[in-house]
């Protein structure tokens, strides 16, 4: 992929996270472009613990993996006592102060 379509893209991204967190009255939003791989989080906005940097969601895995697969909406209202997901991504998560997630897939 060229680097001004990445870039763009990136850019698209980011403007969407942040205008989640207008929408939603969440305080923090982030985000990824998915592939086949999965979905590299890069995009955030509001106050996130950094272990999530760069951290690739593989599909299937974890509530936005789940999310990307079924190509629906997941929650994790406690996400430490969850049973709905696989708990694959517990260290980068549970260095966030936020106990609740919500993630839509792409």
């Amino acid at each position: 992929m060229p680097h001004s379509v990445a870039t763009a893209e990136h850019d698209l991204l980011q403007r969407s996270v942040k205008e989640l967190t207008r929408i939603t009255g969440c305080p923090v939003a982030f985000g990824g472009l998915t592939s086949p791989e999965g979905t590299p989080l890069t995009a955030f906005t509001g106050a996130h613990a950094h272990s999530l940097d760069g951290v690739l969601i593989e599909p299937a895995h974890g509530c936005g993996g789940l999310a990307a697969v079924d190509r629906k909406p997941v929650a994790a209202t406690n996400y430490r006592e969850s049973s709905l997901i696989t708990h694959d991504y517990d260290r980068e998560v549970t260095a966030c102060p936020s106990v609740s997630f919500s993630l839509s897939p792409p």
